[in-house]
């Protein structure tokens, strides 16, 4: 796993997206896992890419590989994906075939190494299907903790 992957999603940002996911298909695990979902696929002791996804997938794919998780998540249809912006046609693609689209404040902190930490791109919700969309209308930046 590359170091600069290893940025892993903050509780309050599950807490407010008040959402319950069949999978986490990029998950690693705990002590780091905050994801509330049913099925975690433990990257990179499992292939996420290499399964079958099945109902409401969670994916925070690897910053320095996001093109193969971006394709196989527009295709699944249905989720949430994290990822940081960027000059990329995966990231136009992401962008283009969004049902809804959320920006995560410039400071949000990531857990890193066992602390947080920010980074220094700008990251993003992308929703597919309407029960993601309305998930994304419920963050509130002012309550991050």
């Amino acid at each position: 796993m590359n170091i600069k992957d290893e940025y892993y999603t903050p509780k309050w940002v599950f807490d407010q997206l008040n959402v319950e996911f069949d999978m986490d298909v990029c998950s690693p695990g705990l002590p780091y896992c905050q994801t509330p979902a049913t099925h975690h696929v433990i990257y990179p002791i499992e292939d996420g890419l290499s399964i079958k996804w099945f109902g409401n997938v969670w994916c925070n794919p690897p910053y320095s590989k996001p093109r193969p998780w971006i394709e196989k998540f527009i295709k699944h249809n249905f989720g949430i994906m994290l990822v940081i912006l960027c000059k990329s046609n995966a990231t136009a693609l992401l962008w283009e075939n969004a049902h809804g689209i959320r920006l995560l404040p410039p400071n949000i902190k990531f857990i890193h190494q066992e602390k947080l930490s920010q980074i220094q791109f700008q990251t993003a919700l992308f929703a597919f299907g309407k029960y993601n969309v309305m998930a994304l209308n419920r963050l509130d930046y002012g309550k991050t903790r």
